[in-house]
């Protein structure tokens, strides 16, 4: 069997030469998350007036793992309404606040927030009914949790979901860190004890103190992990070298800058 690995993993590399596939790149989703120069950076609240489209992902405000509101001032002529009100994304992602056509159950005129999560589940949340007039639509979703970049869960510690818990242990069973996220969209992670000095972190060295090293180094791992998706400012709780980190990350000044 181990030949015959090998041979197939030959054939793989020379046909993958012959037909230009080479080299492999398997960073796509790492790419597309990251961060990039944005009109939006540092804006929490966006207002829009009459019929506007083709506005670009940068320059639209964005929803992901934060609370939000959106709020639509709306008339309603006799006879009903129907139509979207706004919407970002499309098949494979995004949102929709609408009035309904009167399909899939839901009441012609009915306000409905949907949300498209990459074309494999849609949740919709649904209001009464609209008589004729003025009336003031708002969909206000508060984040809680869930998981946050490499982190399998979170727990959001601000109303606008920006800074977050999320777990780490190994120095101790129970241990959390705090992220921050600023406006330009940089990660700055209180780590606690999740590490004494940044060399630790990326040693992926467990400290003598934790009850299980294999679980300490998992964290270390989420981690960088976490690091490589987002620009991040880590602070551990020991490193003397934070203060001279600072000065180049220009953030805090007790940060000290991870470059993944």
């Amino acid at each position: 069997m181990p030949d015959k690995l090998k041979e197939m993993q030959n054939l793989f590399v020379a046909e993958a030469k012959k037909y230009n596939v080479l080299p492999l790149d398997n960073s796509t989703l790492t790419r597309l998350l990251t961060p990039r120069p944005s009109t939006a950076a540092g804006r929490t609240t966006f207002t829009y007036s009459g019929e506007l489209s083709g506005v670009p992902d940068s320059s639209a405000p964005s929803i992901l793992q934060r609370s939000y509101t959106i709020t639509a001032d709306v008339e309603i002529p006799e006879g009903g309404a129907e139509g979207m009100i706004v919407t970002e994304g499309g098949r494979f992602a995004g949102y929709g606040l609408f009035l309904s056509k009167g399909e899939l159950g839901v009441g012609r005129g009915k306000p409905v927030f949907l949300y498209n999560l990459l074309d494999v589940k849609r949740t919709a949340w649904e209001g009464p009914e609209l008589k004729p007039g003025k009336h003031t639509i708002t969909f206000d979703f508060r984040f809680d949790g869930g998981a946050f970049g490499a982190f399998p869960a979170s727990r959001a510690l601000s109303e606008d979901g920006r800074i977050v818990a999320v777990p780490t242990p190994g120095h101790t069973p129970g241990h959390i860190s705090v992220i921050c996220v600023d406006d330009e969209g940089r990660h700055v992670m209180l780590a606690g004890d999740a590490t004494d000095t940044l060399e630790q972190l990326h040693a992926l060295r467990a400290d003598a103190i934790g009850p299980d090293p294999k679980v300490h180094v998992a964290t270390l791992e989420t981690i960088l992990a976490h690091c490589a998706r987002h620009p991040t400012v880590y602070l551990p709780s020991h490193d003397p070298e934070s203060a001279a980190r600072l000065a180049s990350a220009g953030i805090s000044p007790e940060a000290a800058i991870v470059v993944a």
